[in-house]
């Protein structure tokens, strides 16, 4: 009777009896999971995920990989493979089933989701969040010999995931007229096709499999060398601990499991500053990995009876491998690993696309680096630099907020893009630098304009002043909205009117002075608005002003007609509860507007924001551009991320605990400059 483990394969029918009617996915390509689809005649299976094949066929189901997986795909994916593996699959994978919805069985018949957590974490993997850097340098005062994995511990990409360079190159290839379609299965393949030969033999056995001339394949290395330096960066803390057994005068070697040559290896390593250690070990070049006698050779190197000790972060590759062979080990969470065990571990339910994995990989790159950094913090990710958290929470929503706009204005006509003070400071900004690239897209233009000068230009008749008199004046506050707020000389009704209409005309002069023309078309560009500003300038022109929000609900009904939002109304999202967060941000450096003079020139309020508060938003603008062009350099022909991905950032502003300059910013008490009596006021207006 044919079993997978202790199983009978009839036993493993009637488990899954339920599931019959059902769209399955395998995950594995081994001896089980054979036999469990074997097991599993007359159900519905529609394909077969792995880790290591990526392409091919078992029994005519074809393997595919999680890029071709959509939720309509299926709805349970079953772990083939041995016992000892299910818990490791399951925390590798489940993400996928959560944004995929679907249930991850064992082939007993036991759904995982019923047994393991994210915070199911063993013993010895929450013990490598209980040790400090400190802790590591101890360790290397003990021993001789210090040895180093390479990716994962001492270095990291700056992608999600390591394939995700082959993605990267069938994007880069195509200026060279190369259209290979899913290189990355291809690559893949040619890698098991060479069983562990070095990078050449890798490319000969993609030459077979693709059919391109000498001279192609050269190309496509190349990218791929090109794209592996570019994504490679170190991790400061281990370099730090590397350069700290040097200087103790140990013997100090990296150790890795990699298809790249030594000169390869060796230009990449002093391409990050990583250039004093004593050997290189690399399997390639020895036809053994770690656990299959690369430990050996390297014993032999440094002599036997040395004291060795080996870090890394493959509990089987580095840990048990480096144990078997009578050496010490020190056990180092991969970037990805500690993710998943922070607060922030539902980014990687947006880890679905190619797009969205590369932004991922960015972020996880800025905050993870560290493997030490979620040291006694019960899993809140520290953030202290003001870069960081620029980069990593607001940056993404800029970018999709551009990105959606550029292609809104694209597939309209325009004759100019307008963006109001002072929330519109940076998209004006970052608009002008898409503009100098593509000189089809319209002239922009920054407006100087605040909710006041909006209030205090809309009123055209005696129901606008009873309005806002009713609506923005309670009889509680001792204090004259009109003269003391708005600052007109009047607040009798006609004094109102004559004020008002007097402004209107001075603002229209000042909207006139910078070019704008209000017998054409312009786009209305808002960050978190309910439209009083667009609705006091729309008035002016002789067509419709047309907005483009980031989110918000005009409260104008004369508006909603007019309106594209990024984050449509209705959407479950984030960013109004963070509205305070983001204008505190995304502002301009000048104070907010007071109005409009006598003499047409506009006055600022009374600057409330301290100077260290407007150097920090500032440099927070130069690095969320400096993210945002990290982002577009990684390839050509990115397209949009999910917004459910920038808009759940802010979500997981809850799992970060701020310190150092990023504290004093999450204790500010004001965003407005205005005393906080008129700033209730002013954001109800």
């Amino acid at each position: 009777m044919k079993k997978i483990n202790s199983v009978e394969l009839s036993d493993i029918t009637v488990r899954f009896q339920h599931l019959k009617n059902k769209n399955i996915l395998v995950y594995g390509t081994g001896i089980n999971a054979k036999l469990l689809i074997e097991a599993l005649q007359g159900f519905h299976i529609a394909g077969i995920l792995d880790k290591i094949r990526y392409e091919g066929y078992i029994q005519d189901i074809p393997i595919i990989t999680w890029d071709e997986v959509t939720k309509d795909t299926a709805e349970v994916i079953i772990i083939a493979s041995n016992v000892k593996n299910f818990r490791e699959i399951f925390l590798r994978i489940r993400h996928y089933g959560e944004i995929f919805n679907m249930d991850i069985y064992n082939f007993s018949g036991q759904n995982l989701s019923d047994i393991y957590y994210y915070a199911d974490y063993t013993y010895e993997e929450m013990q490598c969040l209980n040790a400090s850097k400190q802790e590591l340098f101890n360790q290397i005062d003990a021993y001789d010999a210090i040895s180093f994995d390479l990716f994962d511990t001492l270095v990291m990409r700056t992608v999600l995931e390591p394939t995700d360079i082959f993605d990267i190159v069938e994007r880069k290839i195509k200026k060279y007229g190369m259209n290979i379609h899913h290189f990355k299965k291809k690559r893949r393949t040619a890698e098991l096709n060479a069983k562990g030969a070095d990078i050449f033999g890798i490319y000969k056995e993609l030459q077979k499999i693709i059919n391109v001339s000498d001279d192609e394949l050269s190309l496509i290395m190349k990218e791929e060398l090109s794209c592996e330096k570019a994504c490679i960066i170190p991790r400061y803390d281990m370099v730090e601990a590397l350069n700290y057994a040097i200087e103790k005068g140990k013997m100090v070697s990296i150790i890795s499991n990699m298809y790249l040559v030594h000169d390869m290896m060796q230009d990449i390593l002093d391409n990050i500053g990583i250039k004093q250690y004593n050997h290189l070990l690399i399997s390639c070049e020895y036809g053994k990995g770690k656990s299959e006698g690369l430990f050996e050779v390297y014993r032999e190197q440094i002599g036997s009876n040395t004291k060795c000790l080996h870090i890394g972060d493959d509990y089987f590759e580095d840990i048990l491998a480096a144990q078997k062979n009578g050496m010490a080990a020190f056990y180092i969470n991969s970037s990805l690993e500690l993710l998943k065990m922070s607060k922030i571990r539902k980014l990687l339910l947006n880890a679905h696309g190619f797009e969205n994995r590369l932004m991922i990989g960015l972020i996880v790159s800025k905050l993870f680096n560290n493997p030490f950094v979620l040291y006694n913090t019960n899993g809140y990710v520290p953030v202290s630099s003001v870069q960081v958290f620029a980069g990593v929470f607001i940056a993404p929503i800029v970018y999709s907020y551009m990105m959606k706009l550029l292609e809104y204005v694209c597939n309209n006509s325009y004759d100019g893009i307008i963006f109001p003070a002072r929330d519109g400071y940076i998209f004006f900004n970052l608009y002008e630098k898409y503009r100098k690239n593509n000189s089809k897209l319209p002239e922009s233009y920054y407006l100087t304009i605040s909710r006041k000068i909006a209030l205090a230009i809309s009123q055209y008749n005696k129901n606008d002043v009873a309005v806002t008199t009713e609506k923005y004046i309670k009889t509680e506050w001792d204090i004259n909205f009109w003269k003391q707020i708005m600052y007109f000389y009047s607040d009798n009704m006609d004094g109102i009117l004559k004020e008002s209409e007097k402004k209107r005309q001075l603002y229209s002069d000042y909207i006139k002075s910078i070019k704008i023309d209000f017998k054409k078309n312009y786009l209305f560009c808002e960050l978190n608005s309910c439209g009083t500003t667009h609705y006091a300038i729309n008035k002016l022109f002789h067509n419709p002003l047309f907005g483009f929000y980031l989110s918000g609900t005009p409260t104008m009904p004369e508006l909603r007609q007019f309106v594209t939002y990024l984050y449509p109304t209705g959407w479950i999202y984030n960013i109004i509860s963070r509205t305070d967060m983001l204008e505190a941000v995304l502002s301009s450096p000048k104070p907010s507007v007071g109005g409009i003079n006598d003499n047409g020139n506009i006055f600022y309020e009374q600057e409330e924001r301290t100077q260290n508060e407007i150097n920090m938003m500032i440099d927070m603008h130069k690095y969320i551009e400096e993210f945002i062009e990290e982002y577009e350099n990684i390839c050509e022909g990115l397209k949009l991320i999910d917004l459910s991905l920038s808009n759940n950032l802010l979500a997981l502003v809850d799992g970060i605990k701020l310190s150092g300059d990023m504290e004093s910013f999450g204790k500010r008490n004001s965003i407005e400059t205005m005393t906080l009596k008129n700033k209730s006021i002013m954001r109800k207006i």
